[in-house]
């Protein structure tokens, strides 16, 4: 009886653990079953629901560059001038090379060029050698003294007679011949503005395009500071100018155009319209 009792008593238990055991996989979707969430592509914004506003543009920054040159005639010159001598001994070539570069000096003074000027840009002096066929060696035969003066001009119509006056007295050498205005600073100034200007416009510009607007300034950099050019540089190569001193007999230099140049870098803070 107490067998049969224990057996009625098991036969319930298991009876009553049967759903919670079967509830598990009766909760389990069907492997087939379609999937009702949403999915987002990749890299697409998600789109307003019917009658709500679209999400607003996020503030943001923008960085432009601006530039702006102003030209101007030259007004004033530096030139290098020099003399190149070669002698058996060193003192030789020295007294020659310091003699002809003092006439050159005191002929240019003449013209009205202050002596402060003036001034050694260059002194050197090199040994001269041979080769001996015979021995097989080099052999000092001499030795070359180089003496060079730059002359700064702050009137640039005394250039050519410059040029003139210092082949006359005995330069062989010159090294260029380099250009400036004396209100540069000024024109850089001027520059300078319209640089920031044609920024500000680029910029406002940019903006609308995006369908932002300018906020405010964040940053404003100058890039690379004054710069000065002319159509073939400001310098200009007058190794030919002696030639064409003793050939024509007189010097033309044709100074051209300067252009000073300016560049700026802004960045601003935009926001959606």
């Amino acid at each position: 009886m107490k067998k049969l009792l224990c057996i009625v008593m098991t036969l319930l238990l298991l009876c009553a653990a049967l759903p919670g055991l079967a509830a598990p996989e009766a909760a389990k979707p069907a492997p087939d079953a379609p999937r009702t969430e949403p999915v987002q592509e990749p890299g697409v914004a998600p789109q307003a629901e019917p009658g709500q506003e679209p999400a607003p543009a996020q503030d943001g920054s923008l960085t432009v560059m601006g530039s702006a040159a102003i030209t101007a005639a030259p007004d004033r010159a530096s030139i290098s001038v020099g003399v190149n001598e070669t002698a058996a001994e060193v003192s030789q070539a020295q007294t020659a090379a310091n003699a002809k570069v003092n006439a050159i000096v005191e002929a240019v003074k003449a013209l009205g060029v202050e002596e402060s000027k003036i001034s050694t840009s260059n002194y050197s002096i090199f040994p001269q050698t041979e080769y001996d066929a015979d021995t097989g060696r080099s052999v000092l035969v001499g030795y070359q003294v180089s003496n060079t003066v730059t002359i700064n001009l702050e009137d640039f119509s005394l250039l050519d007679r410059v040029i003139d006056e210092a082949v006359a007295a005995g330069a062989n050498e010159m090294y260029g011949i380099t250009f400036d205005v004396s209100t540069r600073s000024e024109l850089y100034r001027q520059a300078l503005e319209q640089a920031v200007q044609a920024a500000a416009d680029k910029a406002q510009l940019m903006a609308a395009a995006a369908g932002m607007e300018i906020a405010s300034i964040e940053e404003i950099r100058e890039v690379g500071g004054i710069s000065v050019s002319s159509g073939r540089g400001a310098y200009m190569n007058a190794t030919d100018a002696v030639a064409m001193a003793e050939e024509a007999g007189a010097t033309a230099i044709q100074g051209g155009e300067l252009s000073v140049s300016a560049q700026v870098e802004l960045v601003y803070r935009v926001q959606a319209r």
